[in-house]
């Protein structure tokens, strides 16, 4: 097998808009941003997986990317990963209503930044081995909506690359949502992720220069892919401590699992994607559109001045929602699913799982427990992100996730169907991928 990485620096201006409720503008830089790349390649195959501190992509930007790379690669758009991992402390870079002023400029840039990445990973090819781990960390997670009595998942999946024996990339998969440190003082930040990135590449950077040997010029490229985490949260919010706690025992775990790991020269490659349908709620009618945009109207003029900007946002939010899906339903583009592509690349015994989208940690559980693969590793915000993908049991509770969050992403709600047609399609994607 052969392998190359890379990695960028994508952090954005100071003052450009965080991506979140309200955040407004970024006044500093807490940590930087990169976007990181891990080519693989054996027999003939190749494989690009794609990981970048920001909050994500929407579906058809992410598609865009990957065809860029494919054709400058000369790969298949199925054989490119490209994951977020949903950083609330980093520039808006894909539409949420009112979550952020996108800068056009910066995502061009970015967008740049990241098929560069993937052409220095290609230039810098050379003979590697690979091998697979995983480890538990406890006491980070909260499932946001059902406490103590909601699943969470402490496992920290890694992935190891090496070099002339030497350690070279580390990926690592752990499920929970990056807002610990959620726009703390309004600074730029990759979060706990960034964190954990860290502890891996500046401890085995500062182990080598101790023993004066080197590996790719003395660097690691740690890589982090968020897996199911659209209902888990991080014990502690709102502060930087708390993103440097949980990411330095993330990382430290992955960093000892990864030492752990035997790596071999033998890589078997494969990759299937799976298309599924994603069942929609229908639209209101016209008139209940047309009074939430009269009503909504009443309440921003009645709440006007002396009122915090946040106050005003829901309002807005929902305003927007009614007049943009008016204008589905007056244009005849109403539509009863949403297209949504599940990937399934397999190296050795090792599944990746990825799914656009911001999904219930259950939904995560199911498909590692259906996997028949030794390590199996569930990212989202993977290619894309269309919206919140709950369990069957979330819709009879409802929430935040289930309503109103489909109104920051566009127009449409999912339905109670959203987990089976999660689940079956991941299972038809590892059939076909063995």
């Amino acid at each position: 097998m052969r392998a190359g990485t890379s990695k960028v620096n994508i952090t954005p201006p100071v003052g450009l808009e965080l991506s979140g409720w309200s955040f407004g503008k970024s006044v500093g830089i807490l940590d930087e941003l990169y976007a990181k790349v891990l080519l693989l390649e054996s027999d003939g195959k190749r494989v690009l997986i794609i990981t970048a501190d920001l909050i994500g992509f929407n579906t058809e930007y992410a598609d865009y990317i990957r065809k860029n790379i494919a054709d400058r690669l000369n790969m298949n758009v199925s054989d490119i990963l490209i994951s977020c991992s949903h950083t609330h402390s980093g520039p808006a870079t894909m539409f949420l209503r009112h979550w952020g002023e996108i800068d056009d400029d910066y995502v061009y840039i970015a967008e740049k930044q990241i098929i560069g990445a993937a052409i220095m990973a290609s230039n810098n090819m050379r003979d590697a081995s690979i091998g697979s781990g995983k480890g538990i960390v406890n006491g980070v997670c909260d499932n946001r909506r059902d406490g103590q009595n909601g699943s969470v998942d402490p496992e920290v999946g890694v992935i190891r690359v090496d070099f002339d024996g030497k350690m070279a990339a580390v990926l690592m998969n752990f499920s929970c949502h990056p807002v610990a440190a959620h726009n703390y003082k309004n600074m730029i930040s990759a979060d706990y992720p960034g964190y954990a990135m860290k502890v891996i590449e500046s401890s085995l950077f500062a182990k080598r220069l101790e023993q004066k040997t080197s590996c790719i010029n003395g660097d690691v490229t740690a890589l982090h892919t968020t897996g199911t985490a659209g209902d888990i949260n991080p014990k502690g919010l709102h502060d930087i401590k708390y993103a440097e706690r949980f990411g330095y025992m993330i990382g430290g775990e992955a960093l000892k699992v990864a030492e752990s790991i035997i790596t071999l020269p033998e890589l078997s490659l494969s990759t299937a994607s799976e298309c599924v349908r994603m069942p929609v709620a229908r639209l209101p009618e016209k008139e209940d559109l047309k009074r939430i945009i009269d009503e909504s109207k009443q309440k921003i003029a009645q709440q006007g001045q002396g009122k915090e900007n946040s106050d005003l946002i829901s309002t807005h939010i929902l305003m927007e929602w009614a007049q943009d899906a008016l204008k589905a339903i007056e244009d005849g583009s109403v539509t009863d699913h949403l297209n949504m592509e599940i990937q399934a690349i397999r190296m050795n015994d090792i599944l990746l799982i990825a799914i656009p989208g911001e999904v219930f940690v259950d939904i995560g559980l199911n498909i590692k427990k259906a996997s028949p693969y030794l390590y199996t590793y569930v990212i989202e915000m993977a290619n894309g992100s269309s919206a919140y993908l709950p369990t069957r049991k979330a819709f009879e509770k409802g929430g935040y996730e289930l309503d109103f969050a489909s109104k920051v992403y566009g127009i449409y709600a999912m339905t109670s169907d959203t987990q089976d047609v999660i689940e079956n399609g991941a299972k038809r994607a590892m059939e076909r991928v063995g």
